[in-house]
């Protein structure tokens, strides 16, 4: 450990220690303090994968390192991760669910005042969207309908008013899917589930002008 520490502080380099150590730790290394501080670069490897943007890279080191950290006899060592899915900002990488007085932005900047207008991100209006609670800015707009992905979608409205009149009617797959947003993992761009849906039951190339992608693979 010591080695990987100099080698971190000589070329500011963490990811070659961490992926060299993942085949060791935590299957062959049982120092605590080696443990802990093997985590700490781990975790630093994340984010900095994270903020390049380069989640899929990230999610395919953590199912490797989790394949590595299982005994001779087959015990797993590290625990599987909590199912979830999360947003984040495009822009600054934070989680759009973080909601604590550290990340809110302030309404004012020195003489500058934020008027609530319907198309201002840090406007409370519903149309304005999903806003990142850190930096401020909106989630993409649909490359379908255009408007804010995380704004009220008129198809998922009318779903709605559906489900309420149904009762206690279960909601179908398609109801439900209406109300999600899809991304292209390609060229990036978002849109409402059920503006997707319908677009790529016909086409295959992205609906975005301009953009050539072959969304639909």
């Amino acid at each position: 450990m010591g080695l990987f520490q100099s080698y971190i502080g000589k070329f500011n380099d963490v990811q070659t220690p961490v992926l060299a150590m993942s085949h060791t730790v935590p299957r062959l290394v049982s120092n605590q303090k080696h443990i802990v501080q093997f985590e700490a670069w781990r975790e630093t490897y994340r984010r900095q994968m994270n903020s390049w943007k380069l989640q899929l890279e990230r999610a395919r080191f953590d199912v490797g390192s989790r394949r590595f950290a299982v005994t001779a006899d087959g015990r797993k060592l590290m625990p599987p991760p909590p199912q979830q899915v999360s947003l984040t900002c495009n822009y600054c990488t934070s989680p759009l669910t973080q909601h604590d007085a550290s990340s809110q932005v302030s309404t004012t900047k020195g003489a500058e005042t934020v008027h609530p207008t319907a198309g201002n991100p840090l406007a409370p209006t519903v149309m304005s969207g999903t806003v990142c609670p850190r930096c401020g800015r909106h989630m993409p707009r649909c490359g379908i309908c255009t408007l804010w992905l995380g704004s009220p979608d008129p198809m998922s409205r009318a779903s709605s008013a559906a489900d309420a009149e149904a009762g206690s009617r279960e909601p179908t797959e398609t109801e439900v899917m209406r109300r999600f947003v899809v991304f292209c993992i390609h060229c990036n761009h978002g849109f409402h589930a059920s503006h997707a849906n319908d677009w790529f039951k016909r086409h295959k190339i992205c609906p975005v002008a301009e953009c050539n992608c072959i969304c639909d693979r």
